[in-house]
């Protein structure tokens, strides 16, 4: 174990040594068929570059932010950015109003790349940071709060050498920052160095064996860790990507076969939904031969039996590269010790004091290798204080440990709800709903359901007549639609603790109540939105 070099860890450097060392080998594939060598991606990585820094001022050390869905245009925004020294900054297709104003004066980005579907969602928003929005896609442009320029202007350059970048970046420089789900407030934008991507790849992939020959298929949003730490390592190893546009059940195994894809990451739900599929002979048949879920679902022994694939468990964060990776398991929680041995972990409680063998407490890490872990979360030095104290980063996860020494995963100590494979901020929820005037107490949480998680939001609206449609369909109009609530329950109050806090566990227990208004079954849920395409 030791620390990365510039050359294997920070981006830019790493596609120059692929882009001269392996320059016709396939790098990036697209569903539209499009196929980019290393040489392909490089010199218009390079083009792009120039471009952000010289006609737009985009500098080192600055933040552009990507809005877009999965594409070339994703791709070339992180890597042109990396290449001038800004930090990326991708964000969330499915964030309103609200939540792209926090995302956007949080990172105080200067640059927005954005999708043209998206637009009209900034109006009236005061992005005081932005100086510049580039917009990806030919459909008509709204009034914006800032000057804009269309993305095909700049990315019709190439060039045949990169900026150069004076002193160079190292790995402990910050590559990207990644918005995470709030606890205890608005959603945070964690910081994620050149070296924490590193150490993904060496236990994630390395540890597995993957190298260049390998094809990962890429389904999951490339805002998301699921996508854009593989994507990072296929790049180091020399492998190569099918970029696709989403996820979809149906046909999921069809661009795996077509696309000889060798590896893929999942969460339960895409991996629920893919063994719910019905059966054919030949569903063996397939070039997959990893297969990483996050996390596992009962019944993952079959999944793998049926697909005849390796299910890889592994247990991360976005603050962190992986502790825990299995492959094969055996038990849906057990996660056994550390698979890289540069992880120290404790269990402790309330007071940070370890805990004896069988005992719950929240599973805390650090790192022998420095800057392995997240510096923090971006502009909030007391969030980082919180979470890093006592030389320690709290996962907020409730782990216990056996006498052998194998870790389970138990709950999440934070206030946050997984549905479908994103977490959602209870926090978030709650605020918006006190937003409105009738609203006097509002509480959010998780119920159970087949695929992970369902959203349930308590209100309190005494003296006021207003119905669970009306307040569903304001929510709709401001969050991302993975948090809008399914279920929404009328109350006069809500109960309480003897803290005079509401008391969640108590409403945790009662489930989903026969009354629960059901937005499924009003049929007015909203789904994940899909994009024109230039």
């Amino acid at each position: 174990m030791r620390f990365p070099t510039r050359q294997e860890s920070v981006l830019p450097y790493v596609l120059q040594r692929q882009a001269a060392t392996r320059p016709e080998a396939p790098c990036a594939l697209y569903s539209d068929g499009t196929v980019w060598s290393y040489r392909d991606v490089a010199l218009r990585t390079w083009g792009l570059a120039y471009q952000l820094r010289d006609r737009l001022g985009l500098e080192r050390g600055e933040y552009l932010a990507s809005w877009l869905p999965n594409g070339p245009e994703a791709l070339l925004s992180w890597l042109a950015s990396t290449s001038v020294g800004a930090v990326y900054a991708p964000f969330n297709t499915a964030y309103r109003g609200p939540q792209i104003d926090h995302a956007l004066n949080l990172t105080r980005a200067s640059v927005l790349v954005a999708h043209v579907d998206l637009l009209e969602r900034l109006r009236g928003l005061d992005l005081p940071h932005l100086r510049t929005i580039v917009v990806v896609g030919e459909g008509k442009v709204p009034e914006l709060p800032c000057p804009w320029v269309r993305f095909t202007d700049l990315a019709g350059h190439r060039a045949e050498s990169p900026p150069v970048l004076d002193p160079p970046l190292e790995p402990w420089d910050d590559c990207s920052v990644l918005m995470t789900s709030g606890t205890t407030g608005r959603s945070k934008a964690v910081r994620r160095t050149y070296a924490q991507y590193d150490r993904y790849t060496e236990i994630a992939f390395r540890l597995l064996g993957a190298d260049a020959r390998d094809r990962f298929y890429v389904c999951a949003p490339l805002f998301h860790g699921g996508a854009d730490t593989p994507v990072f390592a296929m790049l180091q190893l020399g492998g190569s990507l099918m970029i696709d546009d989403g996820f979809t059940a149906s046909g999921f195994w069809e661009r795996v076969r077509r696309y000889e894809c060798t590896i893929a990451w999942m969460h339960s739900a895409m991996s629920l939904f893919l063994h719910k599929q019905p059966r054919r002979p030949d569903d063996a048949d397939n070039p997959l031969r990893l297969a990483m879920l996050a996390p596992l679902f009962p019944g993952f022994e079959e999944f793998a039996k049926r697909f005849d694939v390796r299910v890889y468990m592994l247990y991360g964060m976005t603050e962190m590269a992986c502790p825990f990776c299995v492959i094969d398991p055996d038990d849906v929680h057990n996660l056994g010790t550390p698979a890289d041995p540069g992880y120290e972990v404790r269990i402790v409680d309330e007071n940070d004091l370890e805990v004896p063998p069988g005992v719950p407490g929240e599973l805390t890490v650090r790192h022998k290798l420095p800057w392995v872990i997240s510096p923090g979360y971006l502009h909030e030095p007391e969030a980082t204080a919180r979470a890093w104290r006592n030389g320690w980063f709290h996962t907020g996860d409730v782990f216990v440990r056996d006498e052998a020494g194998n870790h389970r995963l138990m709950d999440r100590v934070k206030d946050s709800i997984r549905r479908r494979g994103e977490f959602v901020s209870a926090a978030e929820v709650e605020r918006e709903l006190l937003d409105m005037p009738e609203v006097t107490e509002a509480a959010v949480i998780g119920v159970a359901a087949e695929l992970e998680e369902e959203v349930l939001a308590y209100v309190a609206v005494r003296g006021h007549d207003i119905t669970p449609a009306k307040l569903h369909a304001r929510l709709v109009e401001r969050l991302s639609y993975f948090a809008v609530p399914r279920y929404l329950v009328v109350r006069d109050t809500l109960p309480r603790n003897v803290a005079l806090r509401v008391d969640k566990p108590a409403l945790r227990a009662l489930g989903v109540p026969e009354d629960a208004w059901d937005a499924v079954a009003a049929g007015v849920q909203p789904t994940r939105e899909r994009f024109t395409r230039s």
